[in-house]
């Protein structure tokens, strides 16, 4: 059974979204056990089949909360979330 830390998603919510504005690169690091944490906190961007993969459609800035919590979450750190430059940055 996967049990979700409500409050820590609750927390990523509030956390990030005044970083809306922020682009982000998601990836899936050597190592994933393919469990479905990610997908089950963020459906929206992650799939599992044997692996998670993140969705190439994604938009990953509307589910920039949910991506932040399944990083947190992940059982072994398979997920990498980086910030990149503002929008509108050359």
């Amino acid at each position: 059974m996967l049990a979700v830390d409500v409050q820590s998603v609750a927390l990523a919510k509030s956390r990030f979204a005044m970083k809306e504005n922020r682009l982000l690169k998601v990836s899936i690091k050597p190592g994933c056990i393919g469990c479905g944490c990610c997908e089950f906190l963020c459906s929206e961007v992650f799939k599992v089949d044997g692996s998670a993969k993140v969705k190439s459609d994604a938009d990953l800035e509307k589910n920039s909360a949910c991506i932040f919590a399944a990083e947190k979450e992940c059982p072994v750190g398979a997920i990498h979330v980086e910030r990149c430059e503002e929008k509108g940055s050359s």
